[in-house]
């Protein structure tokens, strides 16, 4: 009988891409070198992750720095503006829209203030669409 949970290359390829994101979002900009040092993954994968990567711009190149002996080490770093997250507090007195970059860098905030028994839904729903 064949297995059910066997991973896929296009599992192992979704799992190397996350690998590379994660290790970029929080550790860097590094290079090729760094990126396969700190994910795990062979040469190989991390070029051609992070190619694809670069070729849908969520990647960037962020400048280079010497290495000993060879050529230049390219940077990469996860590009800011390649997606935007939004983010939607619904307190008590107000409704607060904020959207931010990859980055979690501010990019636009839209604050509307809730009146006395404001917290129809009708209502907070509506500032969160004027918000967006």
């Amino acid at each position: 009988m064949a297995e059910r949970n066997k991973r896929t290359v296009r599992d192992l390829r979704r799992t190397n891409r996350a690998a590379l994101l994660r290790h970029l979002y929080f550790e860097g900009p590094l290079s090729r070198q760094e990126l396969g040092q700190g994910t795990g993954l062979s040469s190989g994968s991390v070029s051609n992750v992070a190619a694809e990567l670069l070729a849908e711009g969520v990647l960037e190149e962020a400048g280079s720095v010497e290495s000993d002996g060879g050529r230049p080490r390219t940077l990469l770093r996860v590009a800011p503006h390649s997606a935007y997250l939004i983010g939607v507090d619904v307190g008590e007195t107000r409704v607060r829209v904020e959207l931010f970059d990859l980055t979690l860098a501010e990019v636009a905030r839209s604050e509307l203030p809730l009146e006395d028994g404001g917290h129809d839904v009708t209502l907070v729903v509506r500032l969160i669409a004027d918000g967006l």
